[in-house]
């Protein structure tokens, strides 16, 4: 199923509760809270990209190491086609949930820790 309008407009919320008014990639630190079925769960600190507009529009992926979250166990890349996102207005945490063979279903809550960082 294609979520790309409902993800939209949740990704448009979440833009506007934190002020990131930027026009193509932007980067911001977050708070990362990961849980899933098939996977340790996780807390960490990491940047997060947020494609704004074009092709790659609304998708969203998390700059952690290695050591902190392993792209082999975990996902790192959301695609607003294929997840589903939510956001939560009193946290200000944008939600991604899915369910995939190599995690089951999980769910990636991410927070951001301040409203200004990088923007390209």
């Amino acid at each position: 199923m294609d979520y790309s309008m409902e993800n939209a407009e949740v990704v448009r919320d979440f833009r506007t509760r934190w002020r990131f008014n930027y026009k193509q990639l932007f980067t911001f630190p977050a708070d990362i809270e990961y849980e899933a079925e098939k996977a340790p769960d996780a807390q960490l600190r990491c940047d997060v990209n947020l494609e704004i507009s074009g092709f790659e529009a609304n998708k969203v992926t998390l700059l952690a190491e290695d050591d902190e979250l392993d792209g082999k166990i975990y996902h790192l890349g959301f695609d607003p086609k294929f997840q589903q996102y939510s956001f939560d207005q009193e946290r200000g945490s944008l939600i991604i949930q899915d369910t995939s063979k190599k995690l089951g279903k999980y769910c990636c809550v991410i927070t951001p820790v301040w409203t200004v960082s990088k923007s390209y």
